[in-house]
């Protein structure tokens, strides 16, 4: 059968942004103001969706950004710098940079690299380190204090991966996703508690699984899990839904997989 050809375009390009010429490495987008930060090797470029607004340069001799969050209660930008070189003073430290770019506070949350950061839509901001999690409040445009530690997954190592959803923090080492119940995050003390975690890297359906990649809680109980070999898992998971019961695999999709044989969709449609 031939593919079925599409009667439309899906998608639809409005403007073209012309910056850098080096990778975009990172990126944020400010729904407020409607304004998109990006990060390369050289500098920070904040654009509206039509042209370029400012430039922070950065030092030729600094850590690369690695992640660009907007915090939406504070209307300020997160950027994490890289661990390399790991001598420069901007080497795994964290950045707040007011909406026009104006840097206005840099601190380093963890003692050795830093592996991942996410924010929570309350304004909490989690930083993996080598061996913990750490959650951060910012006080003010120039005040950040710790709120808590996370270290349960110590003996696993870093956290590459991280996703925050309603009350819920997930993160993964390797093929294993932890899940944490975060509670009441406006209140000013925070207690977040382990509920559990699972080997959600298709363990059951090979001996050696590869890492996972992406995490993502789309509601119902329902995981998503990216992995480093192109496969795509969908887990259920009772205790997110409120109830009891193992995670249980849903569904496994060879999205960006070669061999479409693998895929459940084609093998449904083939049989």
């Amino acid at each position: 059968m031939e593919p079925q050809q599409l009667t439309r375009e899906t998608l639809v390009r409005r403007h073209q942004l012309r910056g850098s010429v080096l990778p975009v490495l990172t990126l944020a987008y400010n729904r407020r103001r409607q304004h998109l930060l990006t990060g390369d090797e050289q500098a920070l470029r904040l654009f509206s969706t039509r042209k370029e607004l400012a430039v922070l340069w950065l030092d030729p001799r600094s850590p690369s950004p690695i992640y660009i969050v907007h915090h939406a209660p504070r209307d300020v930008y997160v950027v994490a710098y890289d661990d390399e070189p790991s001598k420069h003073a901007d080497a795994s430290t964290v950045q707040i940079l007011h909406a026009s770019l104006a840097p206005l506070l840099r601190y380093k949350p963890h003692a050795d690299f830093l592996a991942s950061l996410v924010i929570h839509t309350s304004g909490i901001v989690i930083t993996s380190g080598e061996q913990e999690l750490k959650l951060w409040r910012l006080e003010s445009d120039s005040e950040v204090s710790q709120v808590c530690t996370l270290n349960e997954h110590s003996t696993r190592g870093a956290m590459h991966v991280l996703h925050t959803s309603q009350d819920v923090l997930l993160g993964a080492v390797d093929a294993t996703v932890w899940v944490w119940r975060l509670g009441d995050t406006m209140k000013e003390s925070l207690e977040p508690r382990l509920a559990l975690c699972w080997e959600a890297g298709g363990r059951i359906m090979r001996e050696d699984p590869p890492a996972i990649t992406a995490l993502l809680h789309v509601g119902g109980g329902r995981v998503v899990v990216g992995l480093d070999d192109g496969v795509i898992l969908i887990w259920a998971v009772p205790a997110l839904a409120g109830e009891r019961g193992p995670p249980e695999a849903l569904a496994c999709i060879a999205a960006h997989v070669h061999d479409i044989t693998e895929n459940d969709d084609a093998k449904a449609s083939s049989s």
